[in-house]
């Protein structure tokens, strides 16, 4: 196996760097959902340190190989934190980043669960000079959070005076998402007071929006309120947070929208309006249509918001989306043209599929537009195909310009097959074609 480039290893670490946060969050979480009898047996005298759950402990005994992980619960709880910390660390160290020791991470976790603050401090000083890799930096955002959720604005204090940067903005992300997930409103008024401290890599704005989401689960109206306080981009993560949520709850929707109505800024009802659409159309793009039909706005600004929510649902499944507006558009005159983008992306992904359903389709379907999206489509990995959708436009210097566009392409992938196709076009479409050939090279 190959050496990782420096160049990969910087990505890694970034990317290790910019997710540590959030995997502690992902921990508190997960921890508290578990089963009882998926928690670690740490204080159960002469039992091995494993977790009760087999699938979890499998892959870490495979890699430990009779290493220090078959110390007993009574022998690591004879030892001091730092001497516990420095065990597990030292299996969590030997675990390969293709196969990470949950095994281990948890009970870093449950063992940081317990500390008090001058160990978390001791410990962490110990990761900062000892484990310098993906994997310090991984158990440090665990001591860190754990660290903040246990004596919130101490833990803020300790890493607000680190001096090295990385150190700081990780350690302050995870002692405050600790923080925030124990006592929301404790948190979030340090926060208020103590805004102009943070540096930019510090996610005040997020951790706003994160004390917004959780307030809404308790008191939507008054959460609502707060963020109507904001500005800048507090103001509109908060504001984003609260459309996501009354996406799906119809009564919290019309409180939102209500409330926005009777703003100054029209662009906060816009962007909301916006929002509510958007969070649906992932999930249910019909649903998200039924929804805008309630919004009080204009027919242009309808006409917006419906194109949003196609244009979404034509990217993630276009057969769908061109079955819902073939309903709403069969009989129409050109029909097509409205439908072109949509039939263009289910070409792209199965052309076998959507031309069979144009084919099912009424005359108001098969436009020009329709036809020539479809081949350009095509032209890069099937010029022979493309050729045959620009064959069905009608319009004579429609399909002749579409010919030339993928003549010159297929001229520089294959020239002997772009010439056999050009000597079988009909005389005027071939003289056409050939005429501007000979043009283009005076």
């Amino acid at each position: 196996m190959s050496t990782p480039s420096l160049s990969s290893k910087t990505k890694l670490s970034s990317l290790l760097l910019a997710c540590a946060s959030s995997v502690t969050l992902g921990f508190a979480i997960g921890r508290a959902s578990l089963p009882e009898q998926t928690a670690y047996n740490l204080n159960r005298t002469d039992k091995k340190l494993t977790p009760s759950r087999e699938i979890l402990s499998a892959s870490a005994r495979e890699r430990s190989n009779g290493h220090s992980r078959d110390l007993t619960s009574t022998e690591l709880l004879a030892l001091d934190p730092r001497e516990k910390f420095a065990s597990l660390m030292n299996d969590f160290d030997r675990s390969p980043l293709s196969g990470l020791d949950f095994e281990s991470l948890f009970q870093i976790w449950e063992l940081s669960s317990s500390l008090e603050a001058s160990e978390f401090e001791s410990l962490l000083v110990t990761l900062n000079s000892q484990h310098r890799g993906p994997e310090g930096l991984m158990a440090a955002s665990l001591l860190a959070h754990q660290f903040g959720s246990s004596v919130g604005d101490k833990a803020l204090e300790h890493f607000l005076s680190q001096g090295k940067s990385t150190t700081r903005n990780t350690g302050f992300t995870s002692a405050m998402t600790g923080w925030m997930k124990e006592d929301p409103e404790a948190a979030y008024h340090w926060l208020q007071q103590n805004r102009s401290r943070l540096g930019r890599d510090m996610k005040g704005d997020e951790f706003v929006a994160m004390y917004i989401s959780l307030k809404s689960q308790q008191d939507y109206s008054g959460a609502l309120n707060e963020v109507l306080l904001l500005d800048g981009g507090a103001r509109n993560l908060g504001l984003k947070t609260l459309t996501e949520k009354a996406a799906t709850d119809p009564s919290q929707r019309e409180l939102l929208l209500a409330t926005l109505r009777t703003q100054k800024d029209s662009r906060l009802l816009q962007r909301a309006e916006h929002e509510l659409v958007d969070h649906l159309s992932w999930q249910d793009p019909a649903h998200a249509l039924e929804v805008l039909e309630e919004f009080e706005v204009s027919s242009e600004r309808k006409g917006e918001l419906t194109h949003d929510v196609l244009k979404t649902w034509i990217g993630n499944d276009p057969q769908g989306a061109l079955e819902w507006q073939s309903e709403r558009l069969a009989g129409t005159d050109g029909a097509g043209d409205q439908i072109a983008d949509g039939f263009r992306n289910w070409v792209g992904q199965d052309e076998a599929a959507a031309s069979e359903w144009l084919r099912s389709q009424g005359d108001e379907f098969q436009t020009d537009l329709v036809f020539q999206k479809a081949g350009e489509t095509l032209q890069h990995r099937s010029p022979s195909r493309a050729a045959e959708w620009q064959a069905q436009i009608f319009d004579d210097t429609t399909r002749q310009a579409g010919y030339r566009k993928l003549y010159n392409r297929w001229q520089r992938q294959d020239p002997v097959a772009a010439e056999n196709w050009a000597r079988s076009l009909p005389d005027a479409d071939r003289t056409a074609l050939l005429k501007n050939d000979v043009d283009s090279t005076r």
